[in-house]
C-alpha cells in the first residue's frame, strides 16, 4: 500500500513568489527506489503556510531513502522554499488513491482526532458513511491513518473552489448533514484548502 508523506512547512518570500523553484527537490527524487509522485503548494486560508506531498510505494522506500547519504544532499534543495524548517512531517496511509484529490484545483486537507468517548474507529466509520467520492461536486477523495500519530486520521478531497467546497456544505441531503454533525461532534478536526501543482 502506497504511503503518502506530508510536509507542512513556513513558506520563503522566495517559494511564494515563485513556485517552480521547488523543481531542483522535485529532480533529486526522481529515479529514487518507491518515488512515485508530488505535489506542492500554499494553504488558501493562509498563504505563509506551504505543503509537500510525496506519495511513495511504501513507508519503508522513504525510511531507506531517510537512512541514505542522499537524504542530506537532498534536505540542501529544499532550504530556498523554506522561512524557517518543517511545521510537520507525518506519513498518511490513505485506502484508496489520494492522486485525485492532490491533483484537483483545490485540495480540503483534513486531520481529526478522536474526542473522549470516541475512537478512530468510529471517526473511520463516519468517513465510510460520507462516501465522499458520491457527491458529482467531489473531485477525489482519500483518508486514511497517520503513522506517526496513532490517533489521527488524514482526510484529501478534491474540488473545484473553496467556494465549492462551503456550497455543497450547504445544500447537501439532510442525511450526510447529520452525518457530519456526528463527525464535528467526536473529532477534534482541523480543516485547510490548499492549492497544488504536481512536480
Amino acid at each position: 500500500m502506497t504511503v503518502t508523506e506530508i510536509c507542512t512547512f513556513s513558506a520563503s518570500d522566495a517559494y511564494r513568489t515563485d513556485q517552480s523553484i521547488v523543481k531542483p527537490f522535485a529532480q533529486t527524487l526522481i529515479g529514487t527506489p518507491g518515488f512515485i509522485s508530488l505535489y506542492h503548494g500554499l494553504q488558501v486560508e493562509d498563504p505563509t503556510v506551504g505543503y509537500i506531498f510525496i506519495v511513495w510505494e511504501s513507508f519503508e522506500a522513504h525510511k531507506a531513502l531517510i537512512d541514505s547519504p542522499a537524504q542530506g544532499p537532498i534536505l540542501d534543495t529544499l532550504k530556498p522554499l523554506f522561512a524557517g524548517q518543517f511545521t510537520s512531517v507525518i506519513h498518511a496511509k490513505f485506502t484508496t488513491d489520494p492522486t485525485a484529490a492532490l491533483s484537483a484545483p483545490t485540495t480540503e486537507y483534513l486531520f481529526t482526532t478522536p474526542k473522549e468517548g470516541s475512537s478512530k474507529e468510529a471517526l473511520s466509520e463516519i468517513f465510510s458513511k460520507l462516501a465522499l467520492r458520491d457527491f458529482p461536486e467531489v473531485l477525489g477523495a482519500a483518508d486514511g491513518p497517520c503513522i506517526e500519530r496513532d490517533d489521527t486520521l488524514v482526510l484529501v478531497v478534491g474540488w473545484e473552489s473553496v467556494e465549492a467546497h462551503r456550497a455543497l456544505m450547504k445544500t447537501a441531503h439532510p442525511d450526510k448533514l447529520k452525518i457530519l454533525g456526528t463527525l464535528r461532534a467526536q473529532g477534534d478536526s482541523v480543516v485547510r484548502h490548499l492549492k497544488l501543482s504536481k512536480v
